[in-house]
């Protein structure tokens, strides 16, 4: 069976039926998408909505699209795991997977789904998807998925190194997007074809199993290709056809849903934005690269994925790799680390919780130390073992019992930041705050209210309900 967005969907149907719904009601993609899933969000309610009566740009009915992919519980089962094991055990099984990454499959053109439907040139229309729009200020719809490139220098590898990772893309045009390229692998790339006064050829990959979306939130070595990262999540390899106009040696997912292959314009640029980011606020107008789509391939009944920025999709998917950095780079500092979480609340990646099993005074400010290098936290809350660091509750609990703000506290300054915080006064720089919430080694402290073990095994609700 395919390891494809069609067998994710019916996996999820069959394992976490109250967690899918198929809205089969007329929809548009400005706005109305967005609101339905808004409306779920506020009753702390998020399944995968699949759209099968969208309107498309043109304003015709029957288009495809899904929203809300990326949540832990779901990408759990998807990696073998239960839907409870979405906090270490998920952690764990990633970094299992990453560590044995598995060599994609070059197929036959003719075995590919995503060849279903080819339009090149002229013929390419992007107005017959249902781009979305998601938020009131967006400069207009955006495809909120992945980029394709490959460093010139490799590009005579037949599977060679190919990167994968997110950008937004704003709609313009036919055959005409704008990009916001972030200081990750693409503009290295990008950057690379720029000095050889070259555009950067790209694909676009707007559908396909969760597990890929996962992969390209990866951070590997930029020699390292993410297609590989992808194979080991998948636990098989990456089924991947030659494209249309880039050359055999520039790879492409056979199993997607929709692929777009042109060019980064690196020698002009064109004005993108606003659009409501990862942190839940509106990222400004800025100069962003012209993209010209060349090619547009498909399955014949495509659906398109989006991607909820600046919602809880988004801190689901972006916290499971920074998670499992951040348990690394504790575990290498020599940190007697438990577990780690960046929770939802702090756009996961502003706010840290780090539980260690402290053994002597100074461990607490040791693990401070380390996680303080990875990602861009500017609030870090180290707990003992027996916090539930999956509950906020319980940390602010800790916070409020054990530390003392004039003890407890430190802030580590011109630590580098996000330019899409919308806090940063400076530039590229912020500030973290560190509360140590731990009890102490090095005296007596009081003990945590608890119920005999026996007893809560012993006394059951429904042996007192009438």
């Amino acid at each position: 069976m395919p390891q494809d967005l069609r067998s994710y969907i019916q996996l999820i149907r069959e394992r976490c039926p109250k967690e899918f719904l198929e809205i089969k009601k007329r929809i548009k993609p400005k706005f109305e998408v967005t609101a339905l899933a808004q409306k779920f969000e506020d009753r702390k309610e998020f399944p995968t909505l699949l759209f099968t009566n969208v309107e498309n740009l043109r304003g015709e009915l029957n288009n495809n699209l899904v929203i809300n992919l990326t949540f832990r519980n779901r990408l759990a089962v998807a990696l073998g795991l239960e839907p409870s094991q979405s906090g270490m055990d998920y952690i764990f099984k990633l970094e299992a997977l990453f560590a044995r990454p598995v060599k994609p499959m070059v197929v036959s053109k003719r075995e590919a789904p995503v060849r279903e439907v080819m339009k090149k040139g002229d013929e390419v229309d992007l107005g017959i998807f249902p781009i979305t729009t998601h938020h009131e200020m967006d400069g207009g719809p955006y495809f909120t998925m992945m980029i394709i490139s490959k460093h010139p220098e490799w590009a005579g590898k037949t599977a060679g190194v190919h990167n994968v990772a997110f950008h937004r893309m704003e709609y313009k045009g036919k055959r005409e997007l704008a990009a916001m390229v972030s200081p990750v692998h693409t503009l290295t790339v990008l950057k690379s074809y720029q000095e050889k006064g070259l555009h950067c050829p790209i694909a676009i990959v707007l559908g396909h199993h969760p597990l890929f979306l996962v992969g390209a939130g990866a951070r590997p070595p930029i020699d390292q290709s993410e297609y590989d990262v992808i194979g080991g999540l998948l636990r098989e390899p990456l089924k991947l056809i030659p494209s249309e106009t880039l050359g055999d040696d520039f790879l492409v997912p056979a199993e997607a849903e929709i692929i777009l292959e042109g060019e980064i314009i690196t020698n002009e640029y064109i004005t993108e934005g606003p659009f409501g980011e990862w942190t839940g606020y509106i990222g400004g107008q800025c100069l962003g690269y012209r993209i010209n789509v060349n090619c547009l391939y498909s399955r014949k009944d495509p659906v398109l994925v989006d991607h909820f920025v600046g919602h809880r999709e988004t801190h689901e998917l972006q916290g499971s790799s920074w998670e499992l950095d951040l348990y690394h780079r504790l575990r290498e500092a020599g940190c007697n680390v438990k577990a780690v979480h960046l929770p939802p609340s702090g756009c996961a990646g502003f706010i840290a919780y780090v539980q260690i099993k402290k053994i002597a005074e100074g461990d607490q400010w040791n693990a401070v130390m380390a996680a303080a290098t990875i990602g861009r936290p500017k609030l870090m809350v180290i707990v003992d073992e027996d916090v539930d660091i999956y509950d906020d509750s319980a940390v602010l609990n800790a916070v409020a019992c054990i530390s003392q703000p004039d003890v407890h506290t430190q802030v580590i300054r011109g630590l580098r930041g996000s330019v899409l915080d919308p806090a940063m006064v400076h530039p590229t720089m912020h500030n973290l705050l560190v509360i140590d919430a731990t009890k102490p080694v090095d005296r007596a402290f009081p003990v945590r209210v608890k119920i005999p073990e026996e007893v809560l095994k012993r006394v059951r609700i429904e042996d007192f309900l009438e």
